[in-house]
């Protein structure tokens, strides 16, 4: 029979063995949570990239400020597209040379009164600045009709006056109705022209051929 102390001593010896296998089958446990955590996305939540957010943020105000706000050069342009300062269109000398009013003589344009009116305008910049006069127009019987667009051309338009120039054109009116009855009667009308309101005597000249008043 084996002696006590030799069975303690392999008891011992046992129990320590079992002791190291379970040591190592711990390790290797969490080894392998720890991997299978990795693998399945169950770490810690990272936190967000709030400079990228930031920066995507910034990027879009900007562009939205880019589509919104026009360029210098756009605004210059529009600028000097718009209606002269009253100060700069004090400089402007205007006289009327001629008013000529045209019925015309087709049933059609007799029935609808209407007419051509042609006014010789003479201005004058004696400002430092070149200036740009608005379309002018006739005044009469309560309207307002500016000059016929399709005759725009440098001698019956005005555009920009350069500073010192002086250029004489002649403007084109198409009117019709009460304005033309208004003029035909009293020979008389306004012109709005540079800022500020002429009188005009107008001449009732021979009927024309309603095609050439056009349209």
């Amino acid at each position: 029979m084996m002696p006590r102390r030799e069975r303690t001593r392999l008891l011992l010896r046992g129990l320590a063995k079992l002791v190291g296998v379970a040591v190592v089958a711990g390790v290797v446990g969490v080894g392998l949570g720890v991997a299978l955590a990795k693998l399945t996305g169950d770490d810690a939540p990272s936190t967000p990239d709030t400079t990228a957010s930031a920066g995507a943020s910034t990027s879009a105000a900007t562009t939205r400020a880019e589509a919104t706000s026009p360029s210098t050069q756009t605004t210059a342009r529009s600028t000097s597209d718009r209606a002269t300062t009253p100060a700069r269109l004090a400089k402007v000398r205007v006289r009327v040379l001629d008013a000529m009013l045209r019925p015309a003589r087709t049933p059609s344009g007799i029935r609808r009164q209407r007419a051509r009116v042609t006014v010789r305008v003479r201005a004058e910049n004696t400002g430092t600045t070149s200036v740009t006069l608005q379309r002018p127009a006739i005044l009469a019987a309560g309207k307002t009709v500016k000059t016929d667009s399709s005759a725009d051309s440098p001698e019956t338009n005005f555009g920009a006056l350069g500073a010192g120039e002086t250029r004489a054109v002649t403007l084109r009116f198409e009117t019709a109705g009460e304005v033309t009855a208004q003029l035909t009667n009293q020979k008389s009308g306004r012109l709005r022209i540079a800022g500020r309101t002429i009188g005009l005597k107008i001449k009732v000249g021979p009927r024309i051929e309603s095609s050439i008043l056009g349209p």
